[in-house]
């Protein structure tokens, strides 16, 4: 679209290059084009999907067939193939071929194959002036083609189809190894099973444990009893140990008599050397043999008679402790005492002997029980280190059976897939080697003659709409590169400037049947709609300024030609119109234009007063409008210019200002001269003045850049020259009264753009 409003921006220039452009090359095609060559051309059948005799309806597909045509496009233009067809009988002793520096390089050139004729025709054609000599070189290489590529694919599936075969034979031989040594390694193990060989492992690792623990236990006891015989056969302290260990060990029942036993339940005390014998066991012996000792009894007897009597004694003494009686009563009975230990003191040393002899027997009675434990133990540790050993053995061989059975299916599995595989393509392969070939000749090598005329005719319309699509695509190009506005969006959108109004476009500036807006309204529609848009942009002014301080507006634009003059005139006649009392100053010095527009005299005027030469009453114009005046820009020179760079205009726009409700300043454009810039910083605000279709994005960037570096406020853009049709308002005359009449709203159409 952007490239289409460029092309009608630059309508009479595309008119007046592109068609005779376009004849001219439509002519020098119609005429410069040379007769066409005649075609020899040979065709040959190529099937969409290889011929199977298995399943041979199966559905071709279209990506994979596309490929396979390229692929024999290629290959039948070869060196492989042109060779092959240079060398055959007749071929190279031809004119067009001995007249080539490389036959081949050439060949490749000339010969053309395509599948234009259709998509399972692959035509093979060369055009040439030799059409004889031509069809030989056609056929040569449409034979070479077929020996070549085609018939060679059938002896590249023979060699397959064996190659498949030695492959399968390795697999079988491969596959009978395997199942051999599953039947050797489940022989071994007992069973393939995999669940049967993990609980057998189980069982087999629980008999092991089961047998280390017992192995543990035998070499523990056998321990245990190597140090009590060693400390039984040395004596000393430690022999009481080994004796309470042997007793808790099931060796103490041999012990004979209730001391021994009650010494080994107990644990109580230590057995001495020969020289030493238990106080406990000395003590209850003597108590024994005082029991059955003659002389110890009559002692015995005496205690207890002086017991008697000392009791007796101190029943009736009436003194206690200090009576007589009772003193001799406790004499003889401590004299019976006395005779008592005494002979329990001659008795102990033979009870002392008595027990060291028994000690020493029952000590060889231990050691001796001891000893054959010990060889018990001894045989059983190495009877339970055999079978330990086998145990770990048959568990380790079990595992290994059972991962190499494991191993084992799952290589045969892979191995059986695989040659199950290989015999289903040996099989395919040798049903298919009697397909049909997908490539066969259709017709040999004919003479196609060209059609000129229609060659021509192609050329020429081809060369004449190329030609003109050419010149008016480089037309809009040159004119869209410019970036003109198009638009109000662009300027809102585009430039981020706000837009305070639109101007139409004058009724004459596009002819009519290029279906602009307003080709074909009458001079008084458009001056009724022009008027409505100043209005619309002397409303928004009038708004802006009860909120800001908005004296003084400066009307410019980015370059000339942008159509600021004419909006300053007919604001300044707008705000006039309003009840404003208005001055239009002229501050374009170089260029000044505002005098022809209300057809008053140039001078005196704004130079005039700059350079002191006139009073603001002489230079000030009334016009026809009523409220508006106009100050003419005069005759300028250097100085008038200096002068905008001093105080001057200030001085002057401040007693103006006195004067006049509302000043509107038509300045220079912004980019061509500083002009404006200097005018700028005395204004209250600028209006920028935007010409559609002609006004270029980058300068109204920049000028809108310049006076912001200025802080120079800007009010906005007033787009000028726009085509969008302004909605026309039209009242329908009342109608009849009825029952319940409503609110008239007023009818809205809108002319087409």
């Amino acid at each position: 679209m952007a490239l289409l409003r460029a092309l009608g921006r630059c309508w009479l220039l595309a008119a007046t290059v592109a068609p005779p452009c376009a004849a001219a090359l439509a002519l020098l095609a119609w005429f410069g084009m040379p007769p066409a060559k005649d075609t020899v051309r040979a065709l040959l059948y190529v099937s969409s999907a290889k011929p199977k005799v298995l399943n041979p309806d199966g559905e071709p597909s279209g990506g994979a067939f596309v490929t396979y045509q390229r692929t024999q496009l290629a290959l039948l233009k070869s060196r492989l193939v042109l060779n092959a067809a240079l060398r055959q009988p007749g071929v190279a002793g031809l004119g067009m071929v001995e007249q080539q520096a490389d036959p081949i390089q050439w060949l490749e050139k000339e010969i053309k194959a395509d599948f234009t004729s259709g998509a399972e025709i692959l035509r093979v054609s060369m055009p040439t002036d030799r059409p004889d000599e031509a069809k030989v070189l056609v056929n040569a290489v449409t034979k070479a083609y077929l020996e070549e590529i085609v018939n060679k694919d059938h002896h590249k599936r023979l060699d397959q189809l064996e190659k498949l075969k030695v492959i399968s034979g390795k697999y079988e031989d491969t596959l009978r190894r395997r199942k051999t040594a599953l039947k050797q390694t489940a022989e071994t193990v007992g069973s393939t099973d995999g669940p049967t060989l993990a609980l057998k492992q189980r069982f087999a690792q629980e008999q092991l444990a089961q047998a280390q623990k017992e192995l543990l236990q035998a070499q523990s006891d056998l321990r245990r009893l190597h140090i009590e015989i060693a400390t039984q056969a040395g004596g000393g302290d430690g022999w009481r140990g080994a004796a309470a260990g042997l007793w808790a060990g099931g060796a103490g029942q041999s012990l004979a008599g209730l001391p021994w036993a009650a010494l080994a339940a107990t644990g109580a005390g230590d057995v001495a050397d020969e020289g030493y014998a238990e106080p406990a066991l000395v003590e209850a012996l003597l108590d024994q043999q005082m029991a059955t000792d003659p002389a110890a009894q009559k002692h015995l007897t005496r205690r207890a008679q002086a017991e008697d009597a000392v009791a007796q004694a101190r029943r009736i003494s009436l003194r206690g402790e200090q009576d007589e009686t009772v003193r001799r009563a406790r004499q003889d009975l401590d004299a019976a005492n006395k005779a008592v230990e005494e002979r329990r003191q001659e008795l102990r040393p033979g009870v002392e002997k008595q027990l060291r002899d028994r000690n020493r027997a029952d000590r060889r009675v231990v050691v001796a029980q001891m000893q054959r434990r010990a060889t018990v133990l001894s045989a059983l540790e190495k009877v339970l280190s055999a079978e330990v050993k086998r145990l770990g053995e048959d568990s380790q061989a079990i595992g290994r059976g059972a991962i190499s059975i494991e191993s084992y299916k799952q290589e045969i599995a892979q191995v059986e897939e695989m040659a199950r595989q290989l015999a289903t393509q040996v099989e395919v392969l040798t049903v298919e080697l009697d397909a049909p070939s997908r490539v066969t000749p259709l017709e040999e090598a004919v003479v196609v003659s060209a059609d000129n005329k229609q060659r021509r005719l192609v050329a020429t319309a081809g060369a004449g709409g190329g030609t003109l699509f050419v010149v008016l695509f480089l037309i809009a190009w040159r004119d869209h590169r410019a970036r003109r506005i198009n638009s109000v969006e662009e300027v809102s959108e585009g430039l981020r400037l706000n837009v305070v109004g639109t101007v139409p476009v004058f009724p004459a500036a596009r002819p009519a049947w290029l279906g602009w807006a307003g080709a074909a309204e009458s001079e008084d529609e458009w001056r009724t709609r022009l008027a409505e848009s100043v209005d619309a942009t002397r409303t928004m002014i009038l708004h802006a300024a009860t909120k800001i301080p908005l004296q003084i507006v400066m009307v410019t634009s980015a370059v000339g030609g942008e159509g600021k003059t004419s909006l300053s005139g007919h604001l300044a006649a707008s705000l006039a119109r309003a009840g404003r009392r208005t001055l239009l100053i002229d501050c374009d010095l170089r260029n000044p234009a505002a005098h022809r527009l209300f057809d008053v005299p140039s001078r005196p005027g704004l130079s005039e007063l700059l350079r002191g030469e006139t009073s603001p009453d002489q230079a000030v114009v009334v016009t026809h409008t009523a409220g508006l005046s106009l100050l003419p820009a005069g005759l300028a020179d250097a100085r008038v210019l200096q002068a905008l760079a001093q105080d001057d205009l200030r001085l002057l726009f401040q007693q103006l200002r006195r004067e006049y409700e509302f000043i509107v300043v038509d300045s220079c454009p912004v980019l061509p001269v500083t002009d404006s810039l200097l005018v700028g910083r005395h204004v209250d605000a600028v209006v920028f003045s935007v010409l559609h279709g002609v006004s270029k994005m980058p300068l109204v960037q920049a000028a809108s850049e310049r006076l912001a570096m200025l802080d120079i406020p800007m009010l906005g853009a007033v787009v000028c020259g726009t085509r969008e049709t302004a909605r026309r308002y039209t009242y329908r005359p009342p109608a009849a009264p009825q029952p319940a009449p409503e609110e008239e709203t007023p009818s809205c159409e809108s002319t087409p753009r």
